[in-house]
């Protein structure tokens, strides 16, 4: 079993007391602290098989067997989705076949669906915790370091079923169960648990926007606030593709994950025929923009059944005509994230790149999203194409051949952009 986020190694502690059929536990945090306690308890208590790192390249570096069995605590929600990328990409080669991923997510973090909010009064309602907090910190007379509404705005936007059930496809795995059948809990947490849990260094910079003094968290903790009560299910993913290998990230470092700015995803897809050349599209009057540019062809991934991969071959189907029998990931870029500004508002773009083949060259749009068709050697056609008039699939598939080529000099301490990826 491999416990991300482990905190003190609450899991090992609990399978080693119950005495459960576990062979080995290891597990990883990214504080110090709470690995200093795990390995004190380790020593006391001589478990037979654990170990505990405080980075993901530790664990990845030491002989770690293929873990059957994931899982994650809340601290996964700590981390925006391009970090919990790099984090999947880094463990994926250890996880077995038929892995299962087990973890817990929290109302501050998911955005529970009407359906499954109507079993709990007010589940998406926020926590009084906050309102607690900022009041006893008058009454002490200190001045946090921001203002109330700014603790309470979510750091990256919330989590939703259908977006945990992206991120998984991507990596071979099914969300479970389905959002009608998800059992939300009512969860009862102490002051003293989410003083604790607040005053972790990482935790207290992204509420409160830095560190606060020890000396107030001191009196905070002598300080009873009372419980508060929150909302929360357990989910897991099931492991279905095996030896899938997904690509690496790739993201503009002008992408900031932390303003909470909602991310829409979408998927692109690479064509080729038996020829060797790559099918482009130009966007038609239907489209939603770069009307008149050649494009890969592409649809952002909606919030309905199918995932990723779904909404791609029915895009497909519905404007081109073309069902394919498989489809890939493509390789070595899978993922690009790209800050875009849209209807008024900033937003961030993860286009997903897949790839599939075709024995002949007879494509006919079907609706007016694509006027015509073509198809040309890839890196020639683009080459002579400008930047500026490229949609973000045809970047994205540009930035990957740039790579393949050779020339990514964008890989290598370019400014305006960062590799992300094991």
């Amino acid at each position: 079993m491999l416990d991300i986020f482990c905190g003190n190694g609450a899991v090992s502690r609990a399978i080693h007391e119950h005495k459960l059929p576990v062979s080995a536990v290891w597990g990883f945090d990214g504080s110090p602290k709470m690995i200093a306690e795990c390995e004190c308890w380790r020593q006391q208590a001589k478990p037979a098989d654990s170990q505990f790192f405080s980075h993901p390249d530790e664990l990845c570096r030491s002989n770690a067997p293929r873990f059957q069995i994931v899982t994650i605590n809340m601290g996964i929600f700590q981390l925006d989705l391009r970090a919990r990328h790099f984090l999947f990409q880094r463990l994926l080669r250890h996880l077995s076949d038929d892995c299962v991923v087990i973890f817990t997510t929290y109302a501050a973090d998911f955005e529970f669906s009407t359906e499954v909010a109507g079993q709990c009064l007010d589940v998406n309602a926020d926590n009084p915790f906050k309102e607690r907090f900022f009041g006893i910190c008058r009454s002490l007379q200190y001045e946090p370091p921001c203002e109330y509404a700014e603790a309470i705005a979510p750091v990256f936007p919330k989590d939703n079923y259908h977006s945990l059930s992206c991120f998984f496809e991507l990596y071979g795995f099914q969300l479970e169960p389905k959002p009608k059948d998800l059992s939300v809990l009512p969860i009862e947490r102490t002051w003293e648990d989410r003083i604790a849990f607040t005053s972790i260094p990482v935790i207290s910079r992204k509420i409160f926007g830095e560190e606060m003094p020890d000396s107030v968290w001191k009196r905070m903790s002598e300080v009873d606030g009372g419980p508060d009560t929150t909302y929360g299910t357990v989910m897991r993913a099931r492991r279905l593709r095996r030896n899938w290998n997904p690509g690496h990230c790739f993201s503009h470092a002008g992408v900031d994950f932390s303003k909470s700015l909602p991310i829409r995803l979408a998927t692109a897809l690479v064509i080729r025929s038996q020829r060797g050349r790559v099918l482009f599209a130009k966007r038609g009057e239907g489209a939603r923009d770069f009307r008149g540019e050649w494009s890969l062809p592409s649809c952002f991934a909606q919030e309905r059944k199918g995932g990723l991969e779904g909404n791609v071959r029915k895009s497909m189907d519905e404007h081109l005509g073309i069902r394919l029998n498989k489809i890939n990931m493509l390789q070595p870029l899978s993922i690009r994230f790209s800050q875009r500004r849209g209807d008024g508002s900033d937003w961030i773009l993860a286009m997903c790149l897949f790839e599939g083949a075709l024995e002949d060259e007879e494509v006919t749009p079907r609706t007016d999203k694509y006027s015509e068709v073509i198809w040309k050697d890839a890196w020639s056609f683009l080459t002579r194409l400008e930047r500026t008039s490229m949609g973000d699939c045809t970047k994205s598939y540009s930035d990957f051949l740039r790579v393949i080529q050779g020339k990514d000099e964008l890989l290598r301490g370019a400014p305006n952009a960062q590799h992300v990826g094991g």
